[in-house]
């Protein structure tokens, strides 16, 4: 059974694992940065507990003793790996990590003259290498990383100043999620969230064919 989504006029897409499967490219960045640093670290079984969560808070949570100043060079490193990771793949190569469907359901999006952002707890720098390298940044009429509010996710903050920014209420808005944390932001924004967890099919839709414009 397909999910109505005709009343809507603005998608909000959250980015990683949502529209893309970048975990293993992050997961992988940041455990080559730690073992340079000699701070080895096994990831394996962990994915689902640090889905949606910031760098930030995955260190602080391995790391509790580690100051900032160490976790931000951390953090940019691993940032500045992943940018450099996703320039060497090729166009077929990034295919298989698009969502199921996601293609298409831009598209119709896009024919219907409605409006579409991102809005993402990473960076900005890999939230824009992302979005470019998987050639889906000419959809969107803007993205949200990281460092455009100065709460993220958990908060619903970085939802609500997309929604001002194209003028549009809660109850016109849909909002796509994967994790706990992104969906406890979209619920607080008063718009309609929806669980899309396409890489997690045990957590929630498989494809974006589900859903009916």
């Amino acid at each position: 059974m397909k999910t109505d989504l005709s009343h809507i006029d603005l998608f909000l897409f959250d980015m990683d694992g949502t529209l893309v499967n970048t975990e293993p490219f992050h997961m992988l960045a940041m455990k080559n940065v730690l073992n340079a640093k000699g701070l080895p670290i096994d990831f394996s079984g962990q994915v689902e507990h640090f889905a949606g969560m910031t760098d930030y808070l995955v260190l602080k949570e391995l790391y509790p003793d580690m100051d900032d100043h160490e976790i931000n060079k951390i953090i940019e490193a691993k940032n500045h790996q992943l940018v450099e990771e996703f320039g060497k793949l090729s166009a077929s190569h990034f295919k298989q990590y698009l969502a199921p469907g996601i293609v298409s359901f831009l598209e119709n999006i896009k024919s219907l003259k409605k409006k579409m952002a991102v809005v993402s707890a990473s960076e900005d720098i890999v939230v824009y290498a992302t979005l470019k390298a998987f050639e889906l940044i000419d959809y969107f009429e803007f993205w949200l990383g990281r460092n455009q509010t100065e709460r993220t996710k958990p908060h619903p903050d970085p939802y609500l100043l997309a929604m001002h920014r194209m003028k549009k209420s809660p109850e016109v808005t849909a909002i796509f999620e994967d994790s706990v944390n992104g969906m406890k932001a979209a619920k607080d924004s008063g718009a309609q969230a929806i669980l899309a967890s396409p890489f997690v099919p045990q957590m929630g839709h498989k494809s974006f064919d589900v859903f009916s414009l």
